[in-house]
């Protein structure tokens, strides 16, 4: 699918995906003066947002190629993860995905399906971390129904096993479906597929810590964690630390899905409402402090962007100048 068409898809689905939630819910306009604004909580936000960037930039440099990480260098690789957050919050189709490989290739001139591998295993390094957070939150949270708590819990070893499998044989993989591709395409993939199994397999080459990349990814969930209950807080809901973790988890999950609209407006108050349910809110309420949340969500992580894009613009402009004669 282009990237036009998916732009078009996104667009065209933002209507029926919204109508469609407030229809089933019987969310209207009146609904939403339950949400209030606390500016304190909002900071606090953005503080824990600029938190987790940080631990996600450095995780990032463990997962990428050391002698990749020495020819950017570390301060434009953390904007360009400030860009690709937000992308990925803004743009539709999971576009947002390949923003970083894009911008490793315009900025850096950096190989596009190797930074493409690096952002699979920052993905895989996800999942292991929100495993864990799930886990934890299944631990302690206060379910309306036990059935929901045994499926995350499976769900949360799943993804737990799913993170580890991914980060150390990712690149395997690769080389195994490379076999039915080429039979299929022949060869117009083959450098493509090996960069993509070199990026993958950074752990054999260079030796790196499985276990430094878990306890990164452990600590920048728990600081998403820690951002969604302050935005919730900041619009003024009651939640606590162990519910959040459960029912932030339907808009992380959704979010994922590759048929989404612009902002994945819809979509993501959708998984709020699937995991808030759980822990005890009304669908009315996950609706609306959904919304809440992902407004605050789209605000922050677009600062952060926008901030990160200028750095690079400016940093690339200051680089293209001739030097003094």
């Amino acid at each position: 699918m282009s990237t036009r068409t998916r732009w078009i898809l996104g667009l065209v689905l933002v209507v029926p995906v919204l109508g469609g939630l407030f229809l089933v819910s019987g969310v209207k306009a009146k609904d939403f003066e339950i949400l209030e604004f606390h500016p304190l909580w909002c900071v606090a936000a953005f503080l824990a947002y600029l938190g987790s960037h940080v631990v996600r930039s450095v995780r990032m440099l463990h997962l990428e190629e050391q002698a990749r990480v020495e020819r950017v260098g570390a301060l434009p690789i953390s904007a360009m993860l400030a860009v690709h957050q937000a992308a990925n919050h803004i743009l539709p189709m999971r576009l947002g995905e390949f923003t970083y490989a894009t911008l490793m290739r315009a900025v850096a001139n950096e190989g596009f399906s190797k930074s493409l591998g690096a952002t699979a295993l920052m993905r895989f390094a996800d999942f292991l971390g929100l495993g864990v957070m799930v886990i934890w939150g299944v631990a302690l949270a206060p379910f309306t129904d036990p059935r929901f708590q045994a499926t995350l819990f499976l769900a949360g070893f799943g993804a737990l096993f799913m993170g580890i499998g991914g980060l150390w044989f990712g690149d395997r993989l690769v080389v195994f479906l490379s076999k039915p591709i080429r039979w299929i395409f022949g060869a117009r993939f083959d450098s493509f597929l090996g960069d993509l199994s070199e990026a993958l397999g950074i752990w054999r080459r260079e030796r790196r810590s499985v276990v430094l990349i878990a306890v990164e990814s452990i600590v920048l969930w728990f600081a998403l964690l820690c951002l969604n209950l302050c935005l919730a807080r900041g619009v003024g809901m009651e939640i606590g630390w162990a519910a959040m973790s459960i029912g932030f988890l339907g808009s992380v999950i959704l979010s994922f899905v590759p048929v989404g609209t612009v902002m994945n407006l819809g979509t993501i108050e959708a998984g709020f409402v699937l995991t808030l349910s759980m822990v005890g809110f009304e669908t009315k309420e996950a609706v609306t402090y959904g919304m809440g949340i992902h407004m605050g969500l789209i605000v922050t992580t677009g600062v952060a962007g926008i901030v990160g894009g200028l750095w690079l613009l400016r940093n690339q402009n200051s680089t293209d100048k001739p030097p003094p004669t």
